[in-house]
């Protein structure tokens, strides 16, 4: 006899999933109002300044609302729900892609143009000077 436990009902299972987009969409969006004075004292932005960038942050969202809200009665709210979240995971992997491509860069030791003005060049030469047999750069 086969005895599993029970399983769970699609609609438990889709509530998880609306409350997990819910509480990161949340996190995501407070995470600004958060870090804002951080930001302000990094890049020496006024308040006006904080204020065009919240106030850009929070328009997007509102504008968003409607293409949204069409999308969603386009295709149903579940392939809609379903496309937005792959969406939101792929570009979230980009970014996070491209800040380990940013590190990467940052660790890389780059020669600074003027490295090879300020190195000394030292010539072996044979037969009198006439022939040169070696160079080496000591900086």
């Amino acid at each position: 006899m086969n005895r599993s436990a029970p399983a769970v009902p699609v609609r438990i299972r889709i509530l998880a999933v609306l409350f997990l987009l819910t509480f990161v969409n949340y996190l995501l969006r407070n995470n600004l109002s958060v870090a804002i004075e951080s930001i302000q004292e990094e890049f020496h932005f006024t308040g006006q300044d904080v204020g065009w960038i919240l106030g850009s942050f929070n328009l997007s969202y509102a504008i968003f609302q409607i293409p949204g809200g069409l999308f969603g009665d386009w295709l149903g709210p579940r392939l809609a729900l379903t496309l937005i979240a792959a969406a939101w995971g792929v570009l979230t992997l980009s970014t996070i892609g491209f800040i380990v491509i940013l590190v990467a860069y940052a660790r890389i030791n780059i020669p600074d143009p003027n490295d090879s003005a300020t190195r000394q060049t030292t010539r072996v030469y044979y037969n009198g000077g006439s022939v040169e047999i070696g160079r080496s750069m000591v900086r």
